[in-house]
């Protein structure tokens, strides 16, 4: 997969954990995660499946890193390109930055319908942190453009 497919489908998942809802579950067996409202067949399906907690959580941190790689990657090629080129690439990396942004509303979303799972509350916990430690750094080292939903600033990409 080419590196813009990559950030393509690393957006659209970080897109969809944004919209978790608390008692939503959410599933990553496929290309694109996916959304289970509360049913009561879900956990059966979720079971025949092979789906776990834990492995859900590895690929939303597979996730959180691909997003982080692509971001600090595109920016250290952007000296040498085009205008418009750059231009895109400063778009997308702003777009991706801010899906990361929302996505952190999701997982605390997700932490509250895992509430009686501490471990799993721990790894989210630390999942959201990564992403505000990531946007901070990030935001420290560019110049400011505009500010995210939580106070955070985007940042124009040098």
């Amino acid at each position: 997969m080419n590196a813009e497919s990559e950030a393509d489908r690393t957006l659209r998942n970080l897109s969809v954990v944004a919209q978790v809802k608390q008692n939503d579950k959410l599933t990553t067996l496929g290309d694109t995660f996916e959304i289970y409202p509360p049913t009561v067949l879900r956990g059966a399906c979720r079971k025949w499946s092979g789906e776990t907690r834990d492995g859900n959580l590895q690929r939303i941190q597979e996730l959180i890193n691909s997003a982080c790689a692509y971001i600090t990657h595109t920016t250290e090629k952007m000296g040498n390109l085009d205008s418009v080129t750059k231009n895109h690439l400063q778009r997308k990396c702003a777009r991706v930055m801010i899906a990361l942004d929302k996505c952190r509303v999701g997982l605390t979303n997700l932490s509250h319908t895992y509430i009686d799972d501490t471990t799993c509350c721990v790894k989210i916990k630390l999942l959201v942190q990564t992403i505000e430690d990531f946007l901070e750094v990030v935001n420290h080292n560019h110049v400011p453009e505009f500010e995210l939903s939580s106070g955070v600033s985007c940042t124009r990409l040098l």
